[in-house]
């Protein structure tokens, strides 16, 4: 993934402002030695100067604190909109079946906490391993300058404490994939819960549920306190380490002042940097392990959401035919449609009929590239529908669900998904399609809200058409699109789409309205997974109706 110029010059002020933080500091421990240094040996030579000074190193070391967490900050903001945008492209080009393959509330849980995870744990780490580095470098080449003994001596208990995260970078690693892992499992049974909760309370089984979800739970804590157990032992060895060098400094400094060797001022000096090499010491460990322990889970995540392998280049400016060549599909339950070969034109009216289990939800499902078959092609305009842009597919068909969906937010902008219509236009279709009593509540943005229901099952799948109208698809997928929607509503609306010349229909159906039927070009029966029938004339057309209704 390439970041844009404003996160990457967001970085690199980052490790500018950390460097002048360090700079600054510096300046403030020596300027704090020349002073004592002075005051002790009575000569206020430089007295004003060296006061100025320091109070300055002071404000600019406060000033270089706030810049660099201030542009911290922002960079976070940008990072996370970043990965956000980088996943919502990922899964908008993902093949439907590859988006198939996980949980909704996965995705949901890789929004909300592997994305944070990766911009918290990983980039914001990285520079502040920088910074924890320069700091070290800095520090330890002053120090020398000020003590070479001393130096020594921090130096080599610096180099142990970085060393020391490695004994448990491999651990915490693993232990962060499985946390998030178990969160992820925990929010798709807490989406369950959620959105099951009629289910669950008619039949009685709270407690049972609770048990389940309390299990993913309490496992998603453990291991999410395992890892931060073993984060804090590696802390807890690092500091011993850098403790241990802390405290020989000390003894050292106190010793060399008794032999003449170093100055109060030194020793104070070298205290103060010895303090400022602490903590970047602990810090780096620190700051190593969680860096390490979200490369898995950062790799992971670009693997999952990679636009690389699913962009597609060819782009229909027209739609006219779309051919099932030969195809084969089989589910893991065994089920599977055999050698189906088809072609359905731009303009004609297709009913593909038969009972559940038979295929013709398979044969849907192909034909909108919601699967992909095992053996075999589906082929749009004679070009393989896998080389073909889902974008520009999707802008040439119309799809109507039997189970529609809505976005929890106005009438209007469910019916017409964001864009802007012609409010004659929209009043027309919705006169078309009965729903000339949801005028007002639609121009008025009244809202829809998912958990209180508050329109009808029927006027969910009459709003769901509406859309397809709006759009002016000249060919439109239905799945049993009128299931919900009482007979003379669903007649008057499958008459409105089947009477006009310029649009076409392939329409799923296990029941069928006899005084329809007419009006298809071709009934295509689906038994076993296989096409049993291909049903033209008028004549078949009277003996398939009469057998329907014997």
């Amino acid at each position: 993934m390439k970041f844009n110029i404003k996160t990457k010059i967001l970085f690199i002020s980052v490790f500018i402002f950390s460097g002048l933080l360090i700079l600054s500091q510096t300046l403030q421990i020596y300027m704090s030695k020349l002073l004592l240094d002075e005051t002790i040996l009575s000569t206020h030579k430089n007295i004003t100067l060296n006061i100025t000074l320091f109070i300055f190193s002071i404000l600019f070391c406060l000033f270089c604190e706030f810049m660099r967490k201030d542009i911290t900050a922002k960079l976070k903001k940008e990072l996370l909109i970043s990965l956000r945008s980088y996943a919502c492209e990922g899964i908008k080009l993902k093949n439907s079946s590859k988006f198939l393959e996980t949980n909704i509330q996965e995705y949901i849980s890789i929004f909300n906490n592997d994305i944070e995870n990766i911009v918290e744990d990983y980039y914001l780490n990285l520079p502040v391993i920088y910074f924890q580095i320069l700091s070290i470098v800095i520090y330890s080449f002053f120090l020398f300058i000020l003590n070479p003994v001393i130096a020594v001596i921090i130096a080599l208990s610096n180099v142990l404490t970085v060393l020391t995260p490695y004994l448990f970078s491999k651990k915490i690693q693993n232990g962060k994939t499985k946390y998030l892992d178990w969160l992820k499992k925990y929010n798709v049974n807490l989406g369950d819960f959620l959105k099951g909760q009629l289910v669950i309370r008619t039949n009685s089984i709270d407690d049972l549920y609770d048990d389940i979800l309390n299990d993913k739970s309490h496992k998603s804590a453990e291991e999410e306190y395992a890892v931060n157990r073993l984060v804090t032992f590696s802390d807890m060895t690092t500091g011993s380490v850098s403790y241990l060098g802390y405290i020989l400094t000390f003894i050292c400094g106190i010793l060399m002042i008794g032999s003449k060797k170093l100055t109060f001022g030194g020793l104070l000096a070298s205290i103060q940097t010895s303090d400022l090499l602490v903590g970047p010491s602990i810090s780096l460990a620190s700051q190593i392990n969680y860096l390490n322990g979200m490369k898995s889970i950062k790799n992971n995540f670009f693997k999952s959401f990679s636009t690389e392998e699913t962009i597609k280049n060819i782009n229909l400016d027209k739609f006219d035919s779309i051919s099932l060549e030969n195809v084969n599909y089989k589910y893991e339950s065994g089920f599977e449609i055999s050698d189906i070969t088809y072609t359905f034109y731009r303009g004609k009216k297709y009913l593909i009929y038969g009972g559940n289990g038979s295929g013709k939800s398979t044969i849907f499902k192909l034909l909108l590239n919601i699967v992909s078959p095992d053996t075999g092609k589906v082929i749009v305009n004679d070009i393989n529908l896998e080389k073909v842009s889902n974008t520009s597919y999707y802008k040439n068909i119309g799809i109507v669900l039997q189970d529609p969906f809505l976005f929890n937010d106005t009438l209007i902008n469910n019916l017409t998904l964001f864009r802007d219509y012609d409010k004659n236009k929209i009043i027309e279709i919705l006169r078309n399609l009965n729903l000339e009593h949801l005028t007002e509540d639609i121009f008025s943005n009244r809202l829809y809200h998912e958990n209180k229901s508050n329109i009808s099952g029927g006027e969910k799948q009459k709003i769901c058409l509406a859309r397809v109208l709006l759009e002016n698809k000249k060919f439109i997928f239905l799945d049993e699109a009128t299931a919900s929607i009482d007979n003379t509503s669903s007649e008057d609306i499958e008459n409105l789409i089947l009477k006009d010349p310029d649009i076409g229909i392939v329409n799923i159906e296990h029941k069928i309205n006899k005084n329809l039927v007419k009006f298809y070009d071709e009934i295509i029966c689906m038994d076993n997974g296989r096409i049993s029938k291909i049903i033209k004339t008028d004549e078949e057309k009277e003996n398939f109706i009469n057998g329907l209704y014997e």
